[in-house]
């Protein structure tokens, strides 16, 4: 194998890797989950409110659940729009003469089959459940991540035009 089909298959450890950790992630259980974002949401909650340590104890609480809630679907979506970003990379440098609809789409159904296998899984862990909005949040991010990755690769690609006919 030629070492640029080395390099190339490097191209799927980070999706590997990314599919490891929302794995991980799914197999705690409520308890461990929580606090795991518990973790991320008090240092979230450290810098943007300096007055949480003079909130009424309800309060806190209150906000606290807010600030939660947001994180973890921000984690579903940043995953997920990381999965299929690293996804659609590969595909694109794997299978070069197929076109960016065709891999988008071969991006975006192997995202989100694993989004579902993902939802699926977390019924195996106690305390969880397999939630449609959850499941809705990872596939936005896989659009998302799709769309990024195809908006650099399009300014990428102007460029290249531009320094093109600049050279002629």
């Amino acid at each position: 194998m030629k070492k640029t089909n080395h390099l190339k298959l490097l191209l799927l450890l980070p999706i590997i890797l990314i599919m490891v950790l929302i794995f991980i992630f799914s197999s705690e259980n409520s308890e461990d989950s929580s606090k795991t974002s518990g973790v991320i949401t008090d240092f979230i909650i450290s810098i943007i409110n300096k007055d949480y340590d003079n909130m009424e104890e309800n309060e806190k609480l209150e906000y606290r659940d807010k600030v939660s809630f947001v994180i973890r679907k921000l984690a579903h979506f940043s995953i997920f729009a990381s999965l299929s970003f690293f996804m659609l990379l590969a595909l694109i440098n794997l299978m070069p003469s197929y076109s960016y609809l065709r891999l988008s789409l071969m991006s975006f159904s192997i995202s989100s089959l694993y989004a579902m296998s993902d939802e699926i899984h977390q019924l195996f862990s106690s305390g969880r459940a397999c939630e449609i909005r959850d499941l809705l949040i990872d596939m936005v991010g896989v659009v998302f991540g799709i769309l990024v990755l195809l908006l650099i690769v399009s300014i990428i690609n102007s460029i290249k035009k531009k320094d093109n006919k600049k050279e002629v």
